[in-house]
């Protein structure tokens, strides 16, 4: 199973579908699933402009059009009647296979978003998958419901910003590290971890996208604060067995 870490810097638009369709009908013919970062359909910080932003779900047809290729999962600012959510979609073979709406969401959101019932596992063609943002994963049930899930593969998509830096380098990168290792080992599957790059008002977002193994183990990494659309291969059996090798 091949898998796409589209590590993109979106704009605070709805021009930002378009980026989609150029990375899927890129990497379609070369990996089985392509992943975006949270928000990706928007951008992070649209304030005022979120609900006039937000997408119906019958706004993104494309995707399952799309889907009858490759796998996709997206991020972005969804309505539904009067309510506004920070959603991830998972589209397969023509369809909305899974819709996650972000269940912990931080100081600067919940003002604005209503916030998911929860976490769950759904099946892909490639097997128990959940969908997660960073912020959920934080949250200690959110921690234990993937440890008692065990998905084969889990992907955690986010806007994870640059707080500072140390003698080591970003210090939420060696953060997020610890964590995703912490999921990956608890879970004993594959963590696909996507962060977004570029800026918006004065924030900066540092990337480092990274596929991590049920031993805790970075198997591959994308740059820091560079645009790339990382390939890597995932087995799920050989990432379980690998877990009690070492």
């Amino acid at each position: 199973m091949k898998i796409a870490l589209a590590q993109i810097a979106p704009k605070l638009s709805r021009d930002n579908l378009d980026i989609h369709e150029s990375i899927v009908r890129e990497v379609e013919q070369v990996a089985d699933v392509v992943a975006f970062p949270e928000l990706s359909l928007n951008g992070n910080l649209l304030m005022d402009a979120v609900s006039e932003d937000a997408f119906l779900l019958g706004e993104l047809t494309l995707f399952e059009e799309l889907s009858e290729k490759i796998d996709i999962i997206v991020g972005a600012v969804t309505k539904e009647e009067h309510k506004l959510y920070n959603s991830l979609l998972y589209y397969s073979r023509g369809q909305l296979l899974n819709l996650h709406h972000k269940k912990v969401l931080p100081p600067d959101q919940k003002p604005v978003f209503v916030s998911g019932e929860g976490v769950k596992t759904f099946m892909t063609p490639y097997g128990k998958t959940m969908i997660l943002t960073g912020d959920d994963l934080w949250a200690g049930d959110v921690l234990e419901s993937v440890s008692r899930a065990k998905p084969s593969f889990l992907y955690v998509l986010t806007n994870a910003v640059v707080t500072g830096f140390d003698e080591r380098g970003v210090i939420a990168e060696e953060r997020y590290r610890k964590l995703l290792s912490t999921a990956a080992m608890l879970a004993g599957c594959e963590v696909i971890f996507v962060n977004r790059v570029g800026f918006e008002d004065g924030r900066g977002y540092w990337g480092g996208s990274q596929v991590i193994d049920a031993a805790g183990r970075v198997r591959k990494s994308a740059r820091l604060f560079e645009k790339e659309v990382l390939l890597t291969t995932c087995d799920q059996h050989l990432s379980y067995i690998r877990k009690y090798l070492h």
